[in-house]
């Protein structure tokens, strides 16, 4: 819904207040929702993405999914899409983003849009609902698709932030993956511990929510279903962008979303690991999702 130009400056050090000259500039057409399409087309799901597109830049966005074999529906819009600038310090292994917040739409458009995922999205289908809405959208938005789609019979994967995400938890989508803040807003659960996260986590299942993810960058990730709680240990990688990475795991657990908790787990920080080693929004290769599946250790909690 809030379509991206990921631009991604590398920088020997960010000199705060001062002059900076990159070593080099990344560009992609990115988002949320591009990120993990790219991602399941990977790793050889069938995908179709859809949302808004603006005319002036759109082709940035296009071109890659037509690149990689990718199906798209977009309402096309007069404009630009937004920028979002990370500033990769070298030296620190940090990333400063500057995040612009896209282009205010009416009504209308988005109901044009939301209308037209419903309409093609069919019983048992998986629709991932990704990213921040632009200005004009109200964020109740992601909250009254899930309660559509879900009459529908498909399997609502929430990936959003904020408010869209706190109502949207609300209408039990099948899968969700907060990091840890975001989970102790949702629940109300302390969750800084494993055993938090984990009592945070059943406390969503309880709520209907039948998958939970929790991304935690460097200390790893937890993903839990009713049955069982696992944990995965971060891969110890040299870090080039961590740009698309969250949304490289969610697209790796949906991808083996009927598999067992413990599999799709794997899968999912595979994904993020191939994409922690590429530049910009490059993302994971079948290669290195294929290598890093089999260093990953998961562990039952």
């Amino acid at each position: 819904m809030n379509p991206t130009i990921d631009k991604t400056v590398y920088l020997d050090h960010l000199a705060v207040g001062g002059t900076n000259r990159p070593e080099y500039v990344v560009t992609h057409g990115g988002g949320k929702g591009v990120n993990a399409a790219v991602v399941l087309h990977t790793l050889g799901q069938p995908v179709k993405i859809m949302g808004l597109l603006y005319r002036s830049n759109g082709a940035v966005i296009t071109d890659r999914l037509e690149k990689n074999g990718i199906s798209h529906d977009f309402v096309l819009l007069d404009g630009e899409a937004r920028t979002n600038t990370k500033l990769f310090d070298k030296k620190e292994q940090r990333v400063t983003e500057i995040n612009e917040g896209g282009q205010e739409v009416t009504q209308a458009v988005i109901d044009e849009v939301a209308q037209a995922i419903i309409n093609t999205v069919s019983k048992n289908d998986v629709v991932v609902l990704a990213g921040s809405l632009p200005p004009g959208c109200g964020d109740g938005l992601y909250a009254e698709m899930i309660d559509v789609l879900n009459q529908k019979g498909a399997r609502c994967v929430l990936d959003t932030s904020g408010n869209a995400l706190r109502l949207g938890v609300k209408k039990q989508p099948y899968f969700v993956k907060p990091n840890t803040d975001e989970l102790t807003d949702i629940t109300g659960i302390r969750a800084y511990s494993k055993s938090q996260m984990v009592a945070a986590a059943k406390r969503m299942i309880d709520d209907g929510i039948s998958l939970v993810g929790v991304s935690m960058g460097e200390n790893g990730a937890l993903l839990c279903n009713k049955d069982a709680c696992y944990y995965a240990n971060p891969l110890q990688v040299d870090v080039l962008s961590t740009v698309g990475a969250g949304d490289s795991m969610v697209a790796g657990i949906v991808a083996n979303i009927d598999e067992p908790v413990d599999a799709a787990l794997r899968a999912g920080v595979a994904a993020a690991t191939g994409s922690l080693v590429r530049e910009g929004t490059s993302l994971c290769t079948k290669e290195l999702f294929d290598r890093y599946s089999s260093l990953v250790k998961i562990d039952l909690l």
